[in-house]
Protein backbone atom coordinates (compact mmCIF):
# COMPACT_ATOMS: atom_id res chain seq x y z
CA UNK A 1 0.00 0.00 0.00
CA UNK A 2 1.17 3.52 -0.76
CA UNK A 3 2.27 5.71 2.16
CA UNK A 4 -0.50 7.54 3.96
CA UNK A 5 -0.36 11.32 3.70
CA UNK A 6 -1.55 13.39 6.67
CA UNK A 7 -2.74 16.96 6.08
CA UNK A 8 -3.61 19.47 8.80
CA UNK A 9 -5.74 22.48 7.93
CA UNK A 10 -6.06 25.86 9.60
CA UNK A 11 -9.78 26.38 10.18
CA UNK A 12 -9.32 30.14 10.50
CA UNK A 13 -8.64 30.24 6.75
CA UNK A 14 -12.17 28.97 6.05
CA UNK A 15 -13.98 32.30 5.79
CA UNK A 16 -17.74 32.53 6.18
CA UNK A 17 -19.34 32.68 2.76
CA UNK A 18 -22.70 32.32 1.07
CA UNK A 19 -22.65 28.53 1.40
CA UNK A 20 -22.55 28.78 5.21
CA UNK A 21 -25.41 31.27 5.27
CA UNK A 22 -27.49 29.12 2.96
CA UNK A 23 -26.82 26.02 5.05
CA UNK A 24 -27.77 27.76 8.29
CA UNK A 25 -30.90 29.13 6.67
CA UNK A 26 -31.93 25.72 5.35
CA UNK A 27 -31.44 24.14 8.77
CA UNK A 28 -33.17 27.05 10.52
CA UNK A 29 -36.47 26.34 8.77
CA UNK A 30 -36.45 22.56 9.22
CA UNK A 31 -38.38 20.82 11.98
CA UNK A 32 -35.50 19.36 13.97
CA UNK A 33 -35.94 22.16 16.50
CA UNK A 34 -38.35 25.07 16.76
CA UNK A 35 -37.87 26.86 13.41
CA UNK A 36 -38.69 30.29 14.85
CA UNK A 37 -36.24 29.95 17.75
CA UNK A 38 -33.46 28.69 15.51
CA UNK A 39 -34.10 31.39 12.93
CA UNK A 40 -33.99 34.12 15.57
CA UNK A 41 -30.78 32.67 16.98
CA UNK A 42 -29.08 32.75 13.59
CA UNK A 43 -30.49 35.58 11.51
CA UNK A 44 -31.25 39.24 11.95
CA UNK A 45 -34.86 40.43 12.08
CA UNK A 46 -35.02 40.70 8.31
CA UNK A 47 -35.64 37.32 6.69
CA UNK A 48 -32.64 36.03 4.80
CA UNK A 49 -33.60 35.35 1.19
CA UNK A 50 -30.27 34.16 -0.14
CA UNK A 51 -28.07 35.71 -2.77
CA UNK A 52 -25.33 34.93 -5.19
CA UNK A 53 -21.87 33.74 -4.27
CA UNK A 54 -20.42 37.19 -4.90
CA UNK A 55 -21.72 38.44 -1.53
CA UNK A 56 -18.83 39.80 0.51
CA UNK A 57 -18.30 39.25 4.23
CA UNK A 58 -19.91 42.58 5.11
CA UNK A 59 -23.10 41.60 3.34
CA UNK A 60 -23.05 38.17 4.94
CA UNK A 61 -22.54 39.65 8.37
CA UNK A 62 -25.60 41.84 7.87
CA UNK A 63 -27.70 38.65 7.76
CA UNK A 64 -26.28 36.92 10.84
CA UNK A 65 -26.62 37.78 14.51
CA UNK A 66 -23.56 38.81 16.50
CA UNK A 67 -24.02 35.67 18.59
CA UNK A 68 -23.75 33.48 15.51
CA UNK A 69 -20.70 35.34 14.23
CA UNK A 70 -18.99 34.92 17.60
CA UNK A 71 -19.91 31.23 17.54
CA UNK A 72 -18.36 30.85 14.10
CA UNK A 73 -15.19 32.63 15.23
CA UNK A 74 -14.89 30.32 18.24
CA UNK A 75 -15.48 27.26 16.09
CA UNK A 76 -12.66 28.27 13.76
CA UNK A 77 -10.29 28.57 16.70
CA UNK A 78 -11.27 25.28 18.34
CA UNK A 79 -11.51 23.06 15.25
CA UNK A 80 -8.44 21.04 14.28
CA UNK A 81 -9.30 19.81 10.77
CA UNK A 82 -7.17 16.95 9.56
CA UNK A 83 -7.33 14.48 6.71
CA UNK A 84 -5.59 11.21 5.83
CA UNK A 85 -5.42 9.89 2.29
CA UNK A 86 -3.35 7.82 -0.05
CA UNK A 87 -3.28 7.24 -3.80
CA UNK A 88 -4.72 3.90 -4.89
CA UNK A 89 -3.82 2.56 -8.31
CA UNK A 90 -4.66 -0.67 -10.11
CA UNK A 91 -2.07 -2.51 -8.03
CA UNK A 92 -3.72 -1.63 -4.71
CA UNK A 93 -6.23 -3.83 -2.91
CA UNK A 94 -9.08 -1.29 -3.17
CA UNK A 95 -12.25 -3.16 -4.04
CA UNK A 96 -14.92 -0.70 -5.09
CA UNK A 97 -18.13 -2.42 -6.25
CA UNK A 98 -17.92 -3.81 -9.76
CA UNK A 99 -21.05 -1.88 -10.79
CA UNK A 100 -19.49 1.45 -9.81
CA UNK A 101 -17.50 2.48 -12.86
CA UNK A 102 -14.40 4.47 -12.03
CA UNK A 103 -10.97 5.28 -13.28
CA UNK A 104 -7.71 5.23 -11.33
CA UNK A 105 -6.26 6.80 -9.34
CA UNK A 106 -8.71 6.63 -6.46
CA UNK A 107 -8.08 8.54 -3.23
CA UNK A 108 -9.44 6.82 -0.09
CA UNK A 109 -9.59 9.33 2.75
CA UNK A 110 -10.80 10.15 6.24
CA UNK A 111 -11.36 13.76 7.31
CA UNK A 112 -12.24 15.10 10.75
CA UNK A 113 -12.79 18.43 12.50
CA UNK A 114 -11.23 16.97 15.64
CA UNK A 115 -11.97 15.77 19.16
CA UNK A 116 -11.74 19.27 20.63
CA UNK A 117 -14.73 20.35 18.57
CA UNK A 118 -16.91 17.56 19.99
CA UNK A 119 -15.91 18.48 23.54
CA UNK A 120 -16.72 22.13 22.84
CA UNK A 121 -20.20 21.24 21.55
CA UNK A 122 -21.10 19.52 24.80
CA UNK A 123 -20.36 22.67 26.79
CA UNK A 124 -23.40 24.56 25.45
CA UNK A 125 -26.35 24.82 27.82
CA UNK A 126 -28.53 26.50 25.18
CA UNK A 127 -29.68 23.89 22.69
CA UNK A 128 -30.06 26.33 19.80
CA UNK A 129 -26.42 27.40 20.14
CA UNK A 130 -25.26 23.79 20.28
CA UNK A 131 -27.34 23.09 17.18
CA UNK A 132 -25.82 26.01 15.27
CA UNK A 133 -22.31 25.02 16.37
CA UNK A 134 -23.00 21.51 15.06
CA UNK A 135 -24.05 22.91 11.67
CA UNK A 136 -20.91 25.05 11.57
CA UNK A 137 -18.90 21.88 12.26
CA UNK A 138 -20.56 20.18 9.29
CA UNK A 139 -19.66 23.16 7.11
CA UNK A 140 -16.05 23.17 8.33
CA UNK A 141 -15.79 19.46 7.55
CA UNK A 142 -17.10 20.07 4.05
CA UNK A 143 -14.53 22.82 3.53
CA UNK A 144 -11.85 20.43 4.78
CA UNK A 145 -12.84 17.89 2.12
CA UNK A 146 -12.82 20.60 -0.55
CA UNK A 147 -9.38 21.75 0.56
CA UNK A 148 -8.18 18.15 0.48
CA UNK A 149 -9.23 17.89 -3.16
CA UNK A 150 -7.28 21.06 -3.95
CA UNK A 151 -4.25 19.79 -2.05
CA UNK A 152 -4.31 16.54 -4.01
CA UNK A 153 -4.52 18.59 -7.20
CA UNK A 154 -8.07 17.76 -8.28
CA UNK A 155 -9.39 21.31 -7.96
CA UNK A 156 -13.13 21.28 -8.70
CA UNK A 157 -12.91 18.25 -10.98
CA UNK A 158 -13.74 15.52 -8.51
CA UNK A 159 -16.59 13.65 -6.94
CA UNK A 160 -16.77 11.58 -3.78
CA UNK A 161 -18.31 8.21 -3.05
CA UNK A 162 -19.41 8.09 0.58
CA UNK A 163 -20.27 4.70 2.12
CA UNK A 164 -24.03 4.56 2.40
CA UNK A 165 -24.57 6.94 -0.51
CA UNK A 166 -25.76 4.28 -2.92
CA UNK A 167 -26.90 0.69 -2.76
CA UNK A 168 -23.70 -0.66 -4.27
CA UNK A 169 -21.60 1.05 -1.61
CA UNK A 170 -23.14 0.26 1.79
CA UNK A 171 -22.12 2.06 4.96
CA UNK A 172 -20.15 -1.03 6.02
CA UNK A 173 -17.41 0.19 3.68
CA UNK A 174 -16.50 2.55 6.53
CA UNK A 175 -14.81 -0.43 8.17
CA UNK A 176 -12.57 -0.96 5.16
CA UNK A 177 -11.69 2.73 5.03
CA UNK A 178 -10.99 2.81 8.75
CA UNK A 179 -8.69 -0.18 8.47
CA UNK A 180 -6.67 1.60 5.79
CA UNK A 181 -5.91 4.44 8.21
CA UNK A 182 -6.17 2.61 11.53
CA UNK A 183 -2.84 3.80 12.94
CA UNK A 184 -3.36 7.45 11.99
CA UNK A 185 -7.00 7.41 13.07
CA UNK A 186 -6.26 5.90 16.47
CA UNK A 187 -3.52 8.43 17.15
CA UNK A 188 -5.99 11.20 16.29
CA UNK A 189 -8.72 9.77 18.52
CA UNK A 190 -11.02 8.62 15.72
CA UNK A 191 -13.02 5.48 16.44
CA UNK A 192 -15.63 3.49 14.52
CA UNK A 193 -18.39 1.52 16.22
CA UNK A 194 -20.23 -1.62 15.13
CA UNK A 195 -22.95 0.51 13.52
CA UNK A 196 -20.31 2.08 11.22
CA UNK A 197 -20.58 5.47 12.91
CA UNK A 198 -17.48 7.58 13.47
CA UNK A 199 -16.44 9.45 16.57
CA UNK A 200 -15.78 12.39 16.72
CA UNK A 201 -19.16 13.24 15.25
CA UNK A 202 -17.74 15.54 12.57
CA UNK A 203 -15.73 12.85 10.79
CA UNK A 204 -16.30 11.43 7.34
CA UNK A 205 -14.65 8.84 5.10
CA UNK A 206 -14.95 8.14 1.43
CA UNK A 207 -13.33 7.64 -1.94
CA UNK A 208 -12.35 10.76 -3.87
CA UNK A 209 -12.26 10.28 -7.63
CA UNK A 210 -11.14 12.64 -10.39
CA UNK A 211 -13.62 13.52 -13.09
CA UNK A 212 -12.72 12.43 -16.60
CA UNK A 213 -14.12 15.66 -17.97
CA UNK A 214 -13.10 17.66 -21.01
CA UNK A 215 -13.45 20.99 -19.25
CA UNK A 216 -17.01 21.67 -20.33
CA UNK A 217 -19.41 19.64 -18.22
CA UNK A 218 -18.06 17.44 -15.43
CA UNK A 219 -21.26 15.45 -14.92
CA UNK A 220 -21.87 14.53 -18.55
CA UNK A 221 -18.28 13.38 -18.94
CA UNK A 222 -17.99 11.50 -15.63
CA UNK A 223 -17.78 7.70 -15.91
CA UNK A 224 -19.46 6.97 -12.58
CA UNK A 225 -22.62 4.87 -12.78
CA UNK A 226 -25.54 5.33 -10.36
CA UNK A 227 -23.81 8.34 -8.82
CA UNK A 228 -25.97 9.74 -6.06
CA UNK A 229 -23.24 12.28 -5.21
CA UNK A 230 -24.39 12.55 -1.63
CA UNK A 231 -23.15 15.77 -0.12
CA UNK A 232 -22.27 15.47 3.55
CA UNK A 233 -24.05 18.75 4.21
CA UNK A 234 -27.44 17.34 3.22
Amino acid sequence: MNPVTIIRFDATTFSADESLVQLLHAKAICNELSPLNIHNAVFMNTLYKGGDSSDNSGQLHSHLTNTLLQLFSMAQTIARPKAFYYIAGHHNAISLPVNVAHTFPVYPFIATVGLQFDTWLKEFAIISQQYCAHIIGMWLLHRCVQKLACTIGLGDSFCILYPGSLEALPVTYNHMLYSLFANEAQRTGITLNDECMFSPLHTVAGFMLPHTDTGNNNCTACTLQQCQFRNILT
